[in-house]
């Protein structure tokens, strides 16, 4: 072959990778492109909607007592729907409790605030409160939001009518822009509680770092059943679960102070009665211990002396009437 051969074969070799080069960068361009045109519904009109703090719809549920457990090797999460609102705005919230532990250290403690549009089954996000833990104690306050400051308005957690594809902001705010997209609304997901069909699962990302992605799943007449590495391990209504003082509600909290009389707290238990929270704190003074039960919206509901102690006090009187 002669030299003029091989320059014309260089040449053509040349032009085909260049060619491919501008093939491989119009590519990227066009996948980069196609990402930039995803977008998030981020308007809802919920100024036509009549709001509840009770009810929900088939995948997110607002009923006081409801309850659930995710656990996965080293965390566990605790989702508590309370008998307690609270107002945004002008709207009446429920209040949902998340309690994050991480090796059984707790790491979180979240109030989430939500309401359902009566009209359309759409669940609205309100915003939330945040404590976070370490060594026991709170030291930030990170994630924090609420739709009636600046700059910040309602996102919506689950949509009334689940459209595969669909895509929505949850949370609006300077700090806050998780977003979510319905990806699969037929999933058959086997967890330590069960297995669960007709379940959707829901790609969430984050308008604030694009690198921020998280996968979940919802069950029909349950809620959540994972998150990430969290199956759920348990739901129902809400058992006795011991908590902190200073995690409580500060209404709960005044008014256990106020009742303990100077008695020494020690220990406090939320409990599902008929449906309502209620906080049972054990109360011990002058060597007796009793118990303060207060409503969700620091209610005194009553005072009770433990059986133990009864028992105990009528084996002593009998003593008492024998050495007489």
């Amino acid at each position: 072959m002669g030299s003029r051969s091989w320059k014309l074969v260089v040449v053509g070799l040349s032009v085909m990778l260049v060619a491919a080069g501008f093939a491989s960068e119009a590519a990227e361009e066009a996948a980069q492109a196609g990402k930039q045109e995803k977008k998030w519904t981020d308007s809802f009109g919920q100024e036509s909607c009549t709001f509840s703090s009770v009810g929900g719809n088939r995948f997110f549920i607002l009923e006081p007592g409801h309850q659930l457990m995710l656990e996965s090797r080293t965390a566990k999460v605790v989702i508590t729907v309370l008998d307690e609102t609270k107002k945004i705005g002008s709207i009446e919230t429920r209040v949902v409790e998340e309690r994050e532990e991480e090796d059984g250290q707790l790491k979180e403690v979240s109030r989430n605030f939500f309401a359902v549009c009566k009209e359309y089954g759409d669940v609205f996000y309100f915003g939330e409160d945040v404590d976070d833990y370490e060594g026991g104690k709170i030291v930030k306050h990170s994630g924090a939001w609420r739709a009636d400051r600046k700059d910040s308005r309602a996102g919506i957690i689950m949509p009334g009518t689940v459209l595969l594809g669909a895509r929505h902001y949850q949370e609006i705010a300077p700090n806050a822009m998780d977003r979510a997209e319905i990806i699969s609304d037929d999933v058959t997901m086997k967890t330590p509680a069960g297995t669960f069909k007709n379940c959707i699962r829901v790609e969430e990302t984050s308008g604030l770092d694009p690198n921020d992605k998280c996968y979940k799943t919802y069950a029909p007449g349950v809620g959540i059943i994972q998150d990430e590495d969290l199956l759920l391990s348990g739901y129902g209504k809400a058992k006795e679960v011991s908590v902190a003082l200073e995690d409580l509600p500060r209404a709960v909290r005044a008014a256990i102070k106020k009742h303990a009389a100077g008695g020494k707290v020690t220990e406090i238990e939320n409990k599902s009665v008929n449906g309502k929270i209620v906080y049972e704190a054990e109360v011990v003074l002058n060597g007796k211990a009793s118990d303060i039960l207060i409503s969700a919206k620091g209610k005194h509901l009553g005072t009770k002396k433990e059986e133990a102690d009864t028992d105990q006090d009528k084996q002593d009187e009998g003593e008492e009437q024998k050495d007489k």
